[in-house]
């Protein structure tokens, strides 16, 4: 199966508008087709407690994988490791994270055939707090730097992230309950730190950018103590920031966000929090948001 080779590939900016939707909508598919992991979850060991939370193609035809893994102290590090077609783990993973716990919850490949990955660590705070992380790996999985992207006296957090085509990142998550959004350039010198203003409780969970370069990100804002949809929109330079009124009854989430070229819209996956068992897609096309909701086809016992 060549999917990964039927486009003439010359760098991770050719290959990265592809990266979401293969982890999002063809990735389950080729599980299905012979892509089996069945019988190489217990590689690591009963010693190891791990998971991952992110996923994507790499530019040579395989899998990486990222996420944490325990250690004896019961403290977590930072987990990334490659898979080959086949789901079978490819040399030994990379950990990081000594002294505190660090966890991974998104990595892209940049430009240069490297990684980045973005989540929080504990290390050099107090334990009950955690700062925004942000770590790049060589294109053999070899650390190379890492940079606390924010660092409050609060808790932060960083979970999804982009690279645009000047190079620099864009990442987005919450400091202290409330979104934060984070731009560094391609060495990890911080570019600017933001907290959106008129956004008093919330989360950015996911972000994405259309063919023009205008940047969108979506997660949840708190308000009245429910959850509401949030969607920001801003360009590259973390400015013109403009918060999307979600006008549709009920509590609702955003966890990922995709711009769709040929409808010139953004694809929001959306919840509904506690027991409305609820799920769906959002569809802004900027001028309004639809929702299509579908019930869940489980039910307690």
């Amino acid at each position: 199966m060549r999917i990964f080779h039927s486009i003439p590939l010359r760098s991770a900016r050719d290959f990265a508008p592809s990266m979401r939707l293969f982890a999002s909508v063809l990735l389950p598919f080729l599980l299905l087709l012979g892509m089996s992991l069945d019988g190489h979850w217990d590689e690591a060991g009963d010693d190891w407690k791990e998971a991952y939370y992110s996923v994507i193609p790499t530019m040579g035809g395989q899998v990486a994988a990222a996420g944490y893994r325990e250690t004896k102290e019961n403290g977590k590090q930072i987990l990334f490791q490659f898979f080959n077609k086949e789901g079978r783990r490819l040399g030994e993973p990379v950990l990081r994270g000594e002294a505190g716990d660090q966890v991974c919850h998104s990595v892209i490949q940049t430009f240069d055939g490297g990684y980045l990955l973005a989540g929080t660590t504990t290390e050099g705070s107090k334990k009950s707090n955690t700062n925004a992380l942000l770590m790049k790996l060589t294109e053999s999985g070899e650390p190379l730097w890492d940079t606390v992207a924010a660092a409050t006296p609060a808790t932060d957090a960083l979970y999804d992230l982009i690279q645009l085509d000047d190079g620099s990142i864009v990442a987005v998550g919450e400091s202290d309950g409330k979104p934060l959004m984070v731009k560094i350039d391609e060495h990890g010198r911080s570019l600017k730190i933001l907290i959106p203003a008129g956004v008093e409780k919330g989360v950015l969970k996911a972000i994405a950018a259309d063919t023009k370069g205008q940047l969108a990100a979506t997660g949840t804002q708190k308000t009245d103590k429910k959850d509401r949809l949030l969607l920001l929109t801003f360009d590259s330079s973390l400015t013109a920031v403009a918060t999307i009124p979600d006008n549709a009854p009920g509590e609702k989430t955003g966890a990922d966000i995709l711009y769709d070229q040929e409808k010139k819209g953004w694809w929001i996956a959306v919840n509904t929090p506690g027991e409305a068992k609820q799920s769906g897609m959002a569809f802004w096309n900027t001028e309004k948001i639809e929702y299509q909701w579908h019930k869940r086809r489980y039910e307690n016992p």
